[in-house]
């Protein structure tokens, strides 16, 4: 949902709470099952862009989690409904309501593109380690093409839990080079109204990825292809 800005600051907000008790369960999952241990799950951090064309902009990974010497890039989707799968770079999606159909790019292949973006960056930082692209889909209401299911990166919740499970019981911390790195990442900032309402956002990304006609927010093109 796109807000309004706040006090006459630029400053464009979104919030997603569904999205984000998707991640909570998630990160949750973790922390129970499979007793991941202290500064190994980092979320919603905001990747620089190693593409000389794209510099200054961020892509952003839902849920980064260290385990057994490797990095899960983890996307979080929240989705009900079916997914069918069309091509490789298109799905369908249509709504739980049955009434809407839409034509979404496949969000594996837009997730490799930003983990392979990830490892580019750590690369860059002289770290070397092997980074593996994930997209869960928690919500029981989303019945899902086993194609996508196939893909080797997508998988449903109860796919998610179990291979939690399977994974073998790892409490050892980040490397220090590695936590140093994703912090020094930027989460999304957040403000708290005089309601006590409290939104999350991109306080300076209005400048970097778009411009606004009035009220409106307007993207570049070139936000839109990362």
């Amino acid at each position: 949902v796109w807000r309004d800005y706040v006090d006459g600051h630029r400053f464009f907000i979104t919030t997603n709470e569904y999205g984000s008790s998707a991640e909570d369960r998630l990160v949750w999952s973790l922390v129970q099952l499979s007793k991941s241990g202290r500064n190994t799950i980092f979320r919603n951090r905001r990747i620089p862009v190693v593409l000389d064309s794209l510099k200054g902009k961020t892509s952003e990974i839902d849920v980064i989690w260290w385990h057994s010497g490797t990095l899960y890039s983890i996307e979080v989707k929240n989705w009900a409904g079916i997914l069918e799968y069309k091509n490789e770079k298109e799905w369908v999606r249509t709504l739980s309501d049955g009434a809407r159909i839409q034509y979404i790019r496949s969000p594996s292949l837009y997730h490799v593109k930003k983990t392979q973006n990830l490892q580019k960056f750590l690369e860059a930082h002289d770290i070397s380690v092997p980074v593996v692209p994930l997209v869960v889909f928690t919500n029981s209401r989303c019945s899902i093409d086993n194609r996508i299911l196939e893909d080797g990166v997508s998988m449903d919740w109860e796919g998610w839990l179990t291979f939690i499970k399977d994974v073998s019981s790892d409490n050892s911390t980040s490397p220090d080079s590695i936590q140093s790195l994703l912090l020094q990442c930027r989460g999304w900032d957040s403000v708290v109204l005089r309601s006590g309402e409290r939104l999350k956002g991109d306080i300076y990304g209005i400048k970097m990825y778009g411009t606004v006609v009035g009220r409106r927010f307007i993207p570049n093109k070139s936000y839109l292809s990362i």
